[in-house]
């Protein structure tokens, strides 16, 4: 594979991940809560809008890139999805470390929201411990991304913010 995209990305709004056949894929089937699905798929649709900016799975080990966490995950269904879904991927804010992203889980037959979340995302160090600037190239596709996802209408309520940086 390669290490780079070897061309610039276009970006919808929102970026729309690949489907999941929740029944056919490795998902875990039992002894988890429903989040914990929901979780692997999401975290699926953020590794693909990642590779669009330029952190596929090629860059994050070449350099050793890592992330860590904050959610608010809201299940919208209390059973188990069933059949094929897609989740969306909404970039509502971005700094020098972090990303604000707003997640949907659709059905991919009739399009009903099965879950949302809503995350931010830290670029970490090598090690994993403090927070670090995403490379240049990431930023430069940030913007370009923030500027696509600004035409959709405005979200009506957040949990999360990026707090101020010292």
């Amino acid at each position: 594979m390669r290490d780079r995209t070897d061309f610039d990305p276009v970006f919808f709004a929102p970026f729309v991940s690949s489907s999941v056949d929740v029944e056919g894929d490795a998902l875990p089937t039992s002894g988890g809560p429903e989040g914990s699905v929901y979780d692997i798929i999401f975290t699926r649709a953020v590794n693909e809008a990642f590779a669009l900016l330029g952190l596929g799975i090629e860059g994050m080990e070449r350099d050793a890139l890592a992330f860590s966490n904050a959610e608010v995950l809201e299940q919208d269904h209390v059973a188990r999805p069933r059949g094929a879904v897609r989740a969306t991927v909404r970039l509502l804010d971005y700094d020098a470390f972090r990303v604000h992203l707003l997640l949907h889980l659709h059905d991919a037959a009739d399009g009903a929201v099965i879950a949302v979340s809503e995350r931010v995302v830290t670029h970490l160090d090598a090690d994993g411990e403090r927070p670090d600037r995403f490379p240049d190239h990431v930023l430069r596709r940030l913007a370009e991304m923030r500027l696509v996802h600004g035409r959709l209408r405005p979200v009506d309520s957040l949990h999360l913010r990026l707090p101020a940086r010292n």
